[in-house]
């Protein structure tokens, strides 16, 4: 499922409740609302943190979509869906 925020700060507390994952620029992680964990993505240029729920980061799909996105490929067990990729 896919869903558009304008408001950045309010996609953070939909982390914080557990209702989305998001990618989000550095300036709006310096001081997430309580339970939300930023991870810091690999790469030069432009700075992204992936704001995942704290204590989330093991969970199968999270730890999938976080292994992407750092170049790590998706772990072991976890499969795309039919047709889809990782």
């Amino acid at each position: 499922m896919a869903h558009e925020c304008a408001d950045l700060r309010a996609g953070l507390w939909l982390v914080a409740t557990g209702r989305a994952v998001s990618i989000l620029p550095r300036l709006l992680c310096d001081a997430p609302p309580p339970g939300v964990a930023a991870v810091e993505l690999p790469g030069r240029g432009r700075t992204l943190d992936a704001v995942v729920r704290a204590g989330t980061e093991a969970q199968p799909a999270v730890a999938a979509v976080l292994a992407c996105l750092t170049g790590r490929g998706a772990p072991s067990g976890v499969r795309a869906p039919l047709g889809g990729r990782i």
